[in-house]
């Protein structure tokens, strides 16, 4: 999961990172100087390279209009490389100031990929504590996005494609329509849904309505809910539903050396905050036939930073390669495990208490 959140950081801290450079530029210089100002504050704010391929519009009123084509931001570390061949932002000044988001009208993105080599993990230390700023849309437009992250050890590329992600708001009750069609780890998916409109949850302080589903060959889910302060990211109350047919190919995005495992029914709440939501599993079975079986609830504190785990497992499992997975080496002699416990800690400094029942070969 660290390569997502990485990811999700890198993104929108080049985001808010190039909104305060343009905004120093429309402050100190004229409209020829935007380029000059932007590739310098590249260099000292973003220790990377502006490249422009072609003149730069902008425009300032109550809102501020940028317009470029042909961008690339490469790190001067090589640690990171962004392309964008066609860039249209909306923006609304002092919105962050207001209402502590940042608040676009229109973000239109065409043909951007962005390339992500991950750095020695002492540099990564402070990216733990980094909270990503809250952002809210009217209107989104991407078409042919390509972002690839590349993992310090053991190596694994990570790929995540969108041939077009489009949020769109209503003219008669200002929800906003959702649909994305795209690839993760080169399997194909579809999404699609509703938001309620955030400007009447500010008038009336209703929450904000949530409706999306997701489907892929192996993947069905559906999210339901709503949140009370969406640009804020507060008071998320949300009910998800999926059913996964392989789970060992969409565990493969989070970790490595996954067996196969068999499907997966799952029901879980999501409330909190964006920065740190906690969930509350109601339903978890795993089966593969009558080889293995795992049933689960419970719940964990922090799901973004995999911390406070507090589970209920009942399990069992007769396949040799899933019990040397489970206990993290090679124990190929052991025929069966059958066990009943719970599971605490942190994703990393996890503690199981259990009674096993163990049959040697």
């Amino acid at each position: 999961m660290k390569w997502i959140k990485y990811s999700l950081i890198f993104v929108s801290t080049v985001l808010v990172g190039s909104l305060l450079m343009l905004a120093i530029a429309l402050l100190v210089l004229k409209d020829s100087h935007y380029q000059k100002i932007l590739v310098w504050s590249a260099e000292h704010f973003l220790d990377s390279q502006l490249i422009v391929g072609s003149p730069i519009e902008v425009d300032v009123t109550r809102n501020l209009l940028f317009r470029s084509r042909d961008l690339q931001l490469i790190a001067n570390d090589d640690s990171y490389r962004l392309s964008i061949a066609n860039l249209h932002i909306n923006f609304q000044l002092g919105s962050y100031l207001r209402t502590g988001t940042f608040l676009f009208n229109h973000l239109d993105l065409e043909g951007v990929r962005v390339d992500i080599k991950e750095m020695a993990s002492d540099e990564f230390d402070s990216i733990d504590e980094f909270e990503i700023p809250p952002v809210a849309f009217s209107n989104l437009s991407v078409n042919k996005l390509v972002l690839s992250y590349q993992e310090l050890s053991p190596g694994t590329l990570h790929t995540f494609s969108l041939e077009e992600l489009g949020l769109q708001k209503s003219s008669e009750d200002r929800s906003i329509s959702v649909r994305a069609i795209g690839e993760l780890k080169e399997e194909p998916f579809e999404m699609q849904g509703t938001l309620g409109s955030i400007l009447k949850t500010q008038e009336t302080s209703e929450p904000l309505p949530v409706n999306f589903e997701f489907s892929s060959a192996d993947i069905n889910a559906h999210v339901h809910g709503s949140i009370d302060d969406p640009l804020r990211g507060l008071g998320l109350n949300i009910d998800v539903k999926a059913t996964i047919k392989k789970v060992s190919k969409f565990a493969e995005i989070f970790l490595h050396g996954v067996p196969e495992l068999g499907a997966l029914q799952l029901a879980f709440t999501i409330r909190g905050d964006y920065s740190g939501p906690s969930a509350e599993i109601v339903d978890f079975k795993l089966w593969r036939g009558q080889q293995v079986s795992l049933i689960a609830s419970g719940s964990v504190a922090d799901v973004i930073n995999g911390t406070g785990l507090d589970l209920k497992l009942d399990g069992k499992s007769t396949d040799p390669v899933v019990l040397s997975w489970l206990l993290f080496k090679k124990q190929d002699q052991m025929q069966t495990l059958q066990f009943k416990g719970r599971l605490l800690g942190d994703v990393e400094n996890l503690s199981l208490k259990t009674n096993a029942h163990l049959a040697l070969e």
